[in-house]
């Protein structure tokens, strides 16, 4: 296996869930991901196929607003950016900062 993305959390005081939060954070490859807006940044994700999930913004008229950094999809979705060969899929994005889901960039 090769590490492809590396996030350090420090887990004391947290419980199993609540160790993957914003303010547990100690590094990470995305030099934005501490000041940018973020409207998920758990394990229980949107309640649905996507746990794990660090996501900046949903657009208001469609998937190909969608911005963030991480998530665990267990299922595809309506956005044709959750469409994989195989469940469950790791997704995240290359680069220093939030990146668009769909478009990559």
């Amino acid at each position: 296996m090769t590490e492809v993305v590396r996030l350090s959390f420090n887990g004391l005081g947290t419980t199993a869930l609540t160790w993957f939060a914003k303010s547990q954070l100690l590094t990470s490859p995305w030099t934005d991901i501490q000041w940018a807006p973020v409207n998920y940044f758990n394990i229980e994700g949107t309640g649905g196929d996507r746990r794990f999930f660090i996501n900046s913004k949903y657009s208001t008229t469609s998937c190909y607003g969608d911005e963030g950094w991480f998530v665990v999809l267990d299922a595809s979705d309506i956005c044709g950016w959750s469409q994989r060969s195989a469940y469950p899929a790791f997704s995240y994005l290359n680069g220093s900062s939030k990146q668009n889901w769909f478009f990559g960039n």
